[in-house]
């Protein structure tokens, strides 16, 4: 496991969401392209940070509305950003295909000692949602208790940043919900 792995995670989850929100006010290719490149390393830092276009795609419709834009524009938005994708995600299928030779298998599987990603992810939800947020030893409010304060700053980001705090709420969501269903949710140590 590479060094700060975590670190960089969080640094191009936060840029992928927060590019994208400027390229959906915007229109500007630049952060469009930023937004693609922190989302696409963020992808090939960790494949399952690919959950992070639901947020991206929400935020899009979020702050689309009341805006004269059609369906046919938010649809090319949408494409645009998987398009962008797909040279990171080439690069994650060839590393793939190279170490482990197959195109599917990113490491989970041999990690938590699964024969298929559905018996990967057969974890109960409550058992890993517990364990992720609460377990001592392992649950987040363990190592960093001022999360405790999230939802009462989380009403004062949404009075501010409605959009936007709607993208952090589906993306910290979705990867919870993803990581909670995994069989090894405390990492395997």
């Amino acid at each position: 496991k590479p060094f700060q792995q975590e670190s960089q995670e969080a640094f191009l989850a936060l840029g992928a969401i927060y590019f994208w929100f400027l390229f959906s006010r915007s229109r500007r290719a630049q952060h469009w392209a930023l937004a693609v490149l922190c989302l696409g390393l963020a992808v090939l830092t960790r494949s399952s940070l690919i959950v992070l276009l639901v947020p991206c795609l929400v935020l899009s419709l979020g702050m689309t509305r009341g805006q004269a834009s059609t369906p046919g524009r938010r649809f090319l938005e949408a494409t645009s950003l998987v398009a962008g994708l797909i040279p990171f995600i080439l690069i994650q299928l060839t590393y793939n295909w190279l170490k482990f030779e197959t195109i599917w298998e990113s490491g989970l599987l041999a990690r938590s000692g699964a024969v298929s990603f559905a018996a990967a992810f057969s974890n109960p939800l409550g058992v890993g949602l517990y364990g992720l947020l609460f377990s001592p030893g392992k649950g987040l409010i363990w190592y960093a208790p001022v999360v405790i304060l999230a939802p009462w700053a989380l009403v004062l980001f949404t009075k501010r940043q409605r959009e936007l705090a709607q993208a952090f709420i589906c993306f910290v969501g979705s990867y919870l919900l993803l990581l909670s269903k995994y069989v090894v949710w405390n990492g395997g140590w």
